[in-house]
């Protein structure tokens, strides 16, 4: 583990192959988002390998579409609604249809350039970007990470058929009851594993 740790984007998130538009149209390349910044590994025939370092503090904002990938190339158009319904109702996504996540980022020259990227992946990239983005704000508001209190209890549900199960978690024990049976059955109550660790 310690060997691992120090190899080269280490911990960032790395996601499958696509398709973007830098720095030319049509361009395969590897996306990996982690330390603040978004990384695009490109590989063309005419520029060979080359990679992209995106600083997040320098996103000016992203969106997310859904396009329709055309069997020649990969130029995009918007999918239109039945596409959609007939895609929902199948249960997967059609073989026609990806996502798009597009960003404006301010390049060294000073202005701000709309950057693509098409892959199935896109809600999880903006996801990543999202996270690191409330990372810097909590910082810079010297806002501190939630912790749990040892105090607090913690309640789950689990419905199995007609009877609903609780379980609450507090001070080391664990308290389970049948809602729908309560008046019947007494709730039970049972150490905890941290409590019989003791």
């Amino acid at each position: 583990m310690h060997t691992a740790s120090k190899l080269k984007h280490y911990g960032y998130v790395h996601f499958d192959p696509c398709i973007c538009d830098y720095p030319c149209t049509n361009t395969a390349a590897n996306v990996v988002v982690g330390n603040r910044e978004l990384i695009l590994r490109i590989r063309s025939p005419t520029l060979g390998e080359k990679t992209g370092f995106f600083k997040v503090t320098k996103m000016r904002c992203w969106r997310i579409m859904t396009v329709s990938r055309r069997q020649q190339g990969f130029e995009s158009s918007v999918v239109t609604d039945g596409a959609a319904e007939e895609a929902e109702e199948a249960g997967e996504p059609p073989s026609n249809v990806d996502l798009e996540l597009s960003f404006e980022y301010l390049m060294h020259s000073g202005e701000l350039q709309w950057i693509t990227i098409v892959s199935r992946q896109a809600i999880l990239m903006s996801l990543c970007l999202q996270s690191m983005v409330e990372e810097l704000l909590r910082e810079r508001n010297g806002v501190p990470i939630k912790k749990v209190s040892a105090d607090r209890s913690l309640t789950c549900r689990i419905i199995l058929g007609k009877n609903t199960y609780c379980f609450r978690l507090a001070k080391g024990l664990v308290a389970s009851t049948t809602l729908s049976s309560a008046a019947t059955a007494p709730s039970r109550t049972f150490p905890s594993a941290h409590a019989r660790n003791r």
